[in-house]
């Protein structure tokens, strides 16, 4: 009866017109204290919103999509990148006639997106870059300052894993050098790739200088889920050093922040490294306990991450724990082939950036 008296169109409309505010909100408040919350009601309205993007859609309508695609931390939390690039793709094929700046920040949003889903497909990696490019152009005609330091430290993002170092840390200080204003997000986690570019290069007392400084920024700014990334890089630079209760410190920091108590399978991969830091310093039940958890955590991430391609070296370490473990109980066999597996995954965790 509604699609006979014409009212479904003016309802699809106004409920398009609705998800497309209550998105532009979410997008206000991310990496701000506020920013969980808003995740949280997302989930609550991703039906709606997937129904009004596909309507808005086919009725050659791109601004809603711009906007639902672009929220990085929503998806990367949710390992959902398929439907964000689905529907950014589809709607830069769409002519743009409003507001430049929106399809700017889709094509940066869309090149986040493949660049994290780029590391074993190199095409992916390829196109990200295309992307960023063209984004890097228009923000310079549009004299956008914070958008040309985002895309510079982007594209960082994209070379580095393409194991490009140098050229990576180039970009890098170069968007330093462009933000306009020192207390950002986007200048914070420029430092927080800076800092592990050291690591990689040895230079501990530039990566903690970098950390400690990109940290004080998220503290400043009220974003918590930065503040936690850093928590964390740091426990992975004191690890480094065999600074095992100062980076024991550190991951409790972290597994404090809110976004990981909403993200339960998230939680129990980063309490792994508790795990991991109980068992360097003796106390062998306690790890015992939490690093097998963290495996068959581990083993549905890795579920996961095989239809949506992600990198899984962050958690070499639960593989080296455990076989650590089984080695302590006389059976070889199977700590060996943990052992590799966990040195495996360790080369491919030392040269890759944090996703921002």
């Amino acid at each position: 009866k509604l699609s006979q008296s014409g009212e479904l169109p003016v309802i699809r409309h106004s409920h398009a017109n609705y998800m497309e505010h209550f998105m532009q909100r979410l997008l206000d408040a991310r990496n701000a204290p506020e920013q969980e919350t808003w995740f949280l009601k997302l989930d609550d309205e991703m039906d709606n919103l997937r129904s009004a993007v596909e309507w808005t859609l086919a009725h050659q309508q791109p601004s809603l999509a711009f906007k639902a695609g672009t929220p990085f931390h929503y998806w990367d939390q949710k390992w959902n990148y398929r439907d964000p690039i689905d529907w950014l793709e589809r709607s830069l094929a769409i002519e743009h006639h409003g507001d430049p700046k929106e399809r700017v920040v889709a094509l940066t949003a869309l090149g986040g997106l493949l660049t994290e889903v780029g590391y074993h497909k190199k095409e992916n990696l390829q196109r990200a870059r295309g992307y960023f490019e063209s984004a890097l152009v228009l923000y310079r005609e549009l004299g956008d300052k914070d958008g040309i330091a985002d895309c510079l430290s982007s594209l960082g993002n994209n070379i580095w894993k393409e194991k490009e170092i140098e050229k990576a840390r180039e970009y890098f200080e170069q968007a330093l050098e462009i933000y306009p204003e020192r207390n950002s997000w986007g200048y914070a986690i420029t430092l927080l790739n800076l800092g592990s570019l050291a690591i990689i290069r040895g230079d501990y007392d530039e990566a903690l200088d970098d950390y400690m400084r990109g940290r004080e920024i998220c503290a400043r700014i009220g974003a918590e889920a930065g503040a936690s990334f850093f928590d964390w890089m740091l426990c992975k630079l004191a690890l480094a050093q065999r600074k095992l209760d100062e980076a024991l410190t550190h991951v409790q920091n972290l597994l404090k922040a809110g976004w990981l108590n909403t993200n339960p399978l998230v939680r129990r991969l980063f309490c792994s490294y508790e795990g991991y830091i109980q068992l360097l310093l003796g106390n062998k039940p306690e790890a015992q306990k939490i690093l097998s958890d963290a495996l068959e955590a581990t083993l549905e991430y890795f579920e996961i991450s095989s239809i949506l391609p992600g990198e899984k070296g962050d958690f070499w370490f639960i593989f080296d724990g455990k076989a650590r473990l089984e080695l302590m109980g006389g059976n070889f066999e199977r700590a060996a082939i943990l052992f590799g597996v966990a040195w495996t995954q360790r080369e491919e965790a030392m040269l890759l950036p944090t996703a921002a």
